[in-house]
């Protein structure tokens, strides 16, 4: 019962929490990706 409870609150403030949490390390992910392939192609087209 305690594990479905950590997988799964049943608060919504703690739902709330944790959706924006996974939203703002998925955003910071992508713009570190989207970014960092910017970079390689802009460095190998300089050559």
């Amino acid at each position: 019962m305690e594990l479905s409870f950590v997988l799964f609150p049943s608060d919504y403030e703690s739902l709330r929490t944790t959706g924006v949490i996974l939203a703002v390390v998925m955003f910071v992910a992508g713009i570190l990706i989207a970014l960092s392939k910017k970079f390689k192609c802009s460095k190998s087209s300089s050559k």
